[in-house]
C-alpha cells in the first residue's frame, strides 16, 4: 500500500484509504503486480467515487526468486509514481504547484548459510512539490541469525532505517523522503509515533518460539532525527525547530508482540506491548512524558463460507 504524503492541501484530511484497484500475474513462484488507485478523502456527506480524491498513484511491483549457489535469492524491484493536479502545494518560497513525484526501488533478501539472514531495501525518490525539487532516499538493512537447534529457536537480528530528512529549508530543494509503503511500524517501532521522513531507527530484536504455536518478538528502537533543521513527522508542523536547535535525540521504544495460532490455523491471537521515553528533541519541542500502548487483536478463519 502506498502511504499519503505529509504536505496536504487545503485542509482536506487523508487517511491512507484508496479507491484502488491490482492486477497481477504469476509465473512459477515469481510475480508482478500493478496498481492504481486514488486516495481518498474523507467527507461523510459524499461517496468516495464521487468526490475528489487527494493524490493519485500508479505502481508496479515485481518479485522474482534466484538461484544463488545452492541458496534461494529474493529480488524485488519497483516504481511508483504519485501526483496531485491540483495547484495547492508550496515549496519552500510559498510559490503555488502540483505535486508530481517518483519512487525508484529494490529490495534484496535471503536466508544464508548456517543460519544468518538478511533483508535490505533501497528507495529513491525524484519530482516536485509546488515550485521545489524533490530529491530525496530512503533504506532499511536488516541481519539476524537463527539458533535452529537451541530450544525455543531464539533469533537476534539488527536493523538500520534511514528515510532522508531536509538539510536546508530555504534552498528550494526537498530533502525530505515522501515515503511509499504502507504499514507505519513495519521498520520504525508498533506505536505509531514514527513516520518513515527524516528518521533514523536504530533497532535491536529477539525472538522467541516457545512451540510451533506460540511466538514472541521483542524489538528496542533508538530514534533519532536525519536532519535536525527537519520536522518530527507525527505533527511537521508543531513539531519542527528550523534553527537545529533543539537537537535530534527523538527517543526510545520498546515493544513485545506475541503470537497464538490454534494447530488448524482457523483461530489466530496477537497481543502486545510498547513504551516510548522521550529523547531532547521530543521533551524541548512537545512534551516529557513517557507513553505507553497495548492491543489485542483477534481472528478466526471459517472454514466455509457463512453465505
Amino acid at each position: 500500500m502506498i502511504t499519503g504524503f505529509s504536505d496536504v492541501a487545503n485542509g482536506e484530511t487523508p487517511g491512507d484509504i484508496w479507491d484502488a484497484v491490482k492486477l497481477s500475474y504469476k509465473f512459477s513462484k515469481n510475480f508482478t503486480d500493478i496498481f492504481y488507485g486514488a486516495e481518498i478523502i474523507h467527507d461523510p456527506n459524499s461517496f468516495s467515487l464521487n468526490h475528489r480524491h487527494l493524490y493519485k498513484s500508479l505502481a508496479l511491483y515485481s518479485h522474482f526468486i534466484l538461484p544463488l549457489n545452492t541458496r534461494k535469492f529474493s529480488l524485488e524491484l519497483f516504481f511508483a509514481r504519485k501526483w496531485d493536479d491540483h495547484k495547492n502545494y508550496k515549496g519552500e518560497n510559498t510559490l503555488p504547484g502540483d505535486f508530481r513525484s517518483n519512487f525508484y526501488g529494490f529490495r534484496s533478501y535471503a536466508e544464508l548459510s548456517y543460519g544468518f539472514d538478511y533483508d535490505f531495501t533501497f528507495v529513491w525518490q525524484r519530482g516536485s512539490l509546488g515550485d521545489d525539487g524533490i530529491n530525496a532516499y530512503a533504506f532499511h538493512v536488516l541481519g539476524g541469525y537463527t539458533f535452529k537447534k537451541v530450544d525455543w529457536t531464539p533469533r537476534i537480528s539488527a536493523e538500520f532505517s534511514y528515510p532522508s530528512g531536509d538539510d536546508n529549508p530555504k534552498d528550494g530543494e526537498r530533502g525530505t523522503f515522501g515515503g511509499v509503503f504502507g504499514a507505519r511500524d513495519k521498520m520504525y517501532g508498533r506505536m505509531n509515533l514514527m513516520d518513515w521522513k527524516n528518521l533514523q531507527d536504530a533497532q535491536i530484536n529477539l525472538q522467541l518460539k516457545p512451540t510451533e504455536k506460540l511466538s514472541f518478538k521483542a524489538e528496542l528502537h533508538k530514534f533519532r532525527l536525519a536532519e535536525t533543521k527537519d520536522a518530527w513527522y507525527l505533527n511537521q508542523k508543531m513539531y519542527r525547530d528550523k534553527t537545529g536547535g533543539s537537537g535530534r535525540n527523538l527517543g526510545m521504544e520498546f515493544d513485545i508482540v506475541g503470537r497464538y495460532v490454534t494447530a488448524l490455523k482457523r483461530l489466530e491471537v496477537q497481543y502486545g506491548y510498547g513504551h516510548f521515553s522521550p529523547g531532547g528533541f521530543v521533551k524541548k519541542m512537545a512534551d516529557n512524558v513517557d507513553a505507553n500502548w497495548c492491543f489485542m487483536q483477534i481472528h478466526y478463519k471459517f472454514s466455509k463460507p457463512l453465505l
